[in-house]
């Protein structure tokens, strides 16, 4: 059974405005390049956003919803979201396993909370079934880009995602 696109396939709510970016593929070739337009606060928020994004990965492509690498990447609501979609889809019989693009758009940082906000390439992320490893049928494939927000906090020193909004398509 198909899930719905933002339960899945990008399982994450997001919310978005923006300035100009740097493209980056998490789980790709590009994800350790540098961007040097950011300050080094803002490159800080960005490398543990995108180190956020290898955990949802990963934990979306094992299935585990209570992966440790997680646990410290995410926190707050962006937590329990994220593992409710991996318990659902996992509950379903599949997981989701791919690539996900990122355009870094813009950066803000003030007293110990960042904002972040990324249009997100989640074209390459798709569901896959637990007993045949084939790919499920019924996918919409052809997604448009996802205008996204995310809110990341301060926690005992280290930057975590706690919620994120969806904005439209970019």
């Amino acid at each position: 059974m198909a899930l719905s696109r933002k339960r899945v396939l990008l399982p994450l709510g997001l919310l978005v405005a923006g300035a100009c970016g740097v493209g980056f593929l998490v789980g790709g070739p590009d994800h350790s390049r540098a961007d040097t337009s950011w300050t080094p606060q803002q490159d800080q928020v960005r490398q543990r956003y995108l180190a956020y994004w290898d955990a949802l990965l990963q934990a979306n492509a094992s299935g585990d919803a209570d992966a440790p690498a997680l646990a410290g990447a995410a926190a707050s609501n962006q937590l329990n979201v994220v593992r409710q979609n991996v318990e659902h889809l996992h509950g379903q019989g599949a997981v989701a396993r791919g690539t996900v693009g990122h355009a870094v758009r813009g950066i803000s940082v003030e007293d110990g909370v960042a904002t972040l906000v990324d249009c997100v390439d989640v074209r390459n992320w798709v569901q896959y079934d637990l007993a045949t490893g084939a790919q499920r049928t019924g996918q919409i494939i052809d997604r448009p880009n996802q205008l996204a927000s995310y809110t990341l906090a301060l926690k005992d020193g280290q930057w975590m995602v706690t919620d994120s909004k969806t904005g439209g398509t970019c």
